[in-house]
């Protein structure tokens, strides 16, 4: 294993992430190719397939393969929760939340609000509405704006879900005085 062949290429990869896919791509090949059991790597991978190709279930092998390498690698567990989301594995996301929780040094606001979008997933809005409240105040204040954003959603969709309801209700008040 070449460490600074791989350390090069891997670096190529992150300086053209943003701008040119084939560098990337090709860059990533090769530091895998000297490294393939690297977390930082397998990492990168994850997010260009998650990032720019919306593969998610290869992100999501890319992913769990980076944290078997590495449990540590705090910045892969909320993108990684966001391809579980993206992927509508709810339930399988809640339980990467719940561990990533305990590792020291992930960002605690932004699994908390990815908590919050899961339980959006799954109806659970009040719930939501309280974990999102949770993540507020340990957040940053650029994290608190797109909470807000996010409050403002789900506190919408509690209010739309409760008009529907009474409708419902009066609808079927109106059928059986019919009867």
């Amino acid at each position: 294993m070449d460490t600074i062949t791989h350390n090069t290429y891997l670096i190529k990869a992150l300086n053209n992430f943003e701008w040119d896919l084939e560098e990337t791509v090709e860059s990533l090949n090769y530091a895998l190719s000297y490294d393939p059991e690297n977390a930082y790597t397998l990492f990168t991978m994850a997010r260009l397939q998650a990032e720019r190709f919306s593969n998610y279930p290869a992100a999501k092998d890319y992913y769990a393969q980076a944290l078997s390498k590495n449990l540590d690698l705090v910045t892969a567990y909320p993108k990684y929760v966001s391809v579980l989301i993206l992927n509508e594995e709810y339930h399988e996301a809640m339980r990467l939340i719940d561990f990533a929780l305990k590792i020291k040094g992930t960002n605690k606001a932004y699994l908390y609000m990815q908590l919050g979008l899961v339980l959006e997933h799954l109806g659970k809005y009040r719930l939501a509405v309280k974990i999102m409240k949770q993540a507020y105040l340990i957040a940053n204040d650029e994290l608190n704006e797109h909470i807000d954003h996010q409050l403002k959603r789900i506190k919408e969709k509690i209010k739309r879900t409760r008009e529907t309801s009474k409708k419902t209700k009066g609808k079927k008040k109106a059928k059986k005085k019919k009867k």
